[in-house]
């Protein structure tokens, strides 16, 4: 059973980190943590110092069958600029944005 609210309350969370190219520390750290309560390895790589960012790639692997194929799974922990201080907000099944932004 999906449990709506537990996805959209950890959804506004992520949201609401900043975390713009180059500086996704935040994001990282947080995506971190969560991986790691859930069981999942999570190493970060080095790519911070080659592009002059905070924050490297995160690698998170998860055992499984080896009966059954590996998934791949790839994201974004950047956001565009705007994005300090986002403040989503939920109107009936829609999440976006108050409106309101800082540039940095």
């Amino acid at each position: 059973m999906v449990n709506r609210d537990r996805i959209i309350d950890e959804f506004i969370h992520l949201v609401k980190i900043d975390s713009i190219s180059l500086y996704e520390r935040d994001m990282a750290d947080a995506l971190k943590i969560r991986m790691m309560k859930e069981g999942i390895s999570v190493k970060e790589d080095d790519t911070a110092k080659k592009i002059g960012g905070n924050a490297g790639n995160l690698i998170c692997t998860l055992k499984g069958n080896k009966d059954v194929s590996p998934i791949l799974l790839m994201a974004h922990m950047d956001t565009v600029t705007p994005g300090i201080g986002k403040k989503p907000q939920l109107e009936g099944n829609i999440i976006k944005s108050d409106g309101t932004y800082t540039w940095r």
